[in-house]
């Protein structure tokens, strides 16, 4: 399968999940959830864009935990929460990087 459609379909894939986690969650204030929500679902499909068409000289795994928590980083500042978002990035770039592997 073409690196950039795996990337495109994993990472709406992922946008869309982690779209739903962050309306499940509890925000003081409805504006917060509504940037965490934009900023959470453009960085999951950066994250799933990305990993199927890198190569930074490791595993495929081991670029996916290594992307998937460097693009997280960005969410977990935005939102003021650190394990949820970092966790969610660590599997969610295992799981594509396991993905891209079977695809090729």
């Amino acid at each position: 399968m073409d690196p950039i459609l795996l990337g495109v379909i994993c990472g709406s894939v992922f946008a869309a999940f982690e779209g739903v986690l962050v309306l499940l969650g509890r925000w003081p204030r409805p504006y917060e959830a509504f940037s965490v929500l934009i900023a959470a679902a453009a960085n999951r499909f950066a994250t799933g864009l990305v990993i199927p068409n890198a190569d930074i000289g490791l595993t495929l795994w081991a670029s996916g935990l290594v992307l998937g928590l460097l693009l997280a980083i960005p969410i977990a500042v935005v939102s003021r929460r650190t394990v949820g978002p970092l966790g969610m990035g660590a599997v969610g770039g295992i799981t594509i990087a396991a993905l891209a592997e079977l695809a090729n």
